[in-house]
């Protein structure tokens, strides 16, 4: 599991675990002050030693490449901005569905239509969900009663 802080934040306690080693501080020691696991401060320890400071320094985490570049990103939030209207559907309803089949057909990318949720909050907006109604409701009567109450 990846610890808790920025990059630049545990970058600092590697290279503060370093200098406590080099005034004479034992790694167990070292762990408990920093509030890590022994066998981090051993390892930030070997790091050092054999790479000197480049051993310390934070790196990318790696991870899946996006799907959508940043400028394919760009134009997706501009469709997004203009309105589902806009781009043929018949409601203002901005679902993951629809969003996941704009993408496959602007770009020819697959998105599941679960995961455009996780892209959608990236990009700054959150999908909207299509508000259910019984197959049974008759409207009218709907309004009619709220109007005799």
């Amino acid at each position: 599991m990846r610890p808790q802080g920025s990059p630049v934040a545990l970058e600092q306690r590697r290279r503060r675990a370093v200098t406590l080693l080099s005034h004479g501080y034992q790694p167990h020691e070292v762990a408990q002050m920093l509030g890590v696991d022994r066998r981090s401060v051993r390892r930030w320890k070997r790091a050092h030693r054999l790479q000197g400071a480049e051993g310390l320094r934070a790196r990318h985490t790696p991870g899946r490449p996006p799907k959508l570049t940043a400028a394919q990103r760009r134009t997706l939030i501009r469709w997004i901005l203009r309105g589902p209207e806009a781009l043929g559907y018949p409601t203002a309803l901005r679902t993951c569905r629809r969003i996941a089949q704009l993408i496959g057909a602007r770009f020819h990318i697959a998105y599941h239509p679960d995961h455009v949720g996780r892209l959608l909050r990236a990009c700054g907006f959150t999908p909207q969900r299509p508000q259910r109604t019984a197959k049974e409701r008759v409207d009218e009567r709907v309004r009619a009663r709220i109007h005799s109450d």
